[in-house]
């Protein structure tokens, strides 16, 4: 039938790894103006009014969200960082595990856990699909959507955004 055990050990290893991360905190919701997250604690129930950098800041909060959830934390945060509402050394206390590595061109390199290929692809995308973004814990589904708003900032300033304008309305 084309399923070996080899291929049902690894998705058993790739079911397990997303019990290993207790998710003890959700986003309930985030006010884009002031960069402000309102984060819920799952277990007592209690509801927290915090901004980015002290999300950030506190690891614990970070390694227990959701992968897509830290995900777009980071995505925030690379946005705040560009209009100063955090400083830059806020995210350099997170380093990612040896199973990705970043480039200079925010592409994201790692090992696909079923199939074992080395797969390299935008951060933008892989923050964008949501199974892409699940196969990594909360730390690395975090610094690769800081990867991906980086991404998306630097597309949103291209000076060829004036390509399509006809050249006479330029000037």
């Amino acid at each position: 039938m084309g399923f070996s055990i080899v291929k049902l050990i690894k998705w058993l290893k790739l079911l397990l790894c997303h019990f290993r991360y207790s998710h003890k905190y959700t986003i309930v919701d985030f006010l884009d103006d002031s960069f402000i997250a309102v984060i819920r604690c799952l277990d007592t129930r209690v509801v927290l009014r915090l901004n980015i950098e002290e999300v950030i800041a506190n690891k614990g909060i970070i390694s227990h969200l959701l992968p897509e959830q830290a995900c777009f934390v980071g995505i925030k945060y690379a946005f705040a960082l560009k209009y100063g509402f955090v400083c830059q050394s806020t995210v350099n206390h997170y380093t990612a595990d040896s199973t990705i590595s970043f480039d200079c061109h925010h592409n994201v390199q790692f090992v696909h856990p079923i199939s074992s290929n080395n797969i390299v692809l935008p951060a933008e995308e892989i923050a964008a699909a949501k199974e892409l973004i699940n196969l990594f814990n909360p730390v690395g589904a975090y610094l690769i959507g800081v990867e991906a708003g980086k991404q998306k900032l630097n597309k949103q300033f291209l000076p060829n955004s004036f390509a399509n304008i006809p050249i006479d309305n330029l000037f």
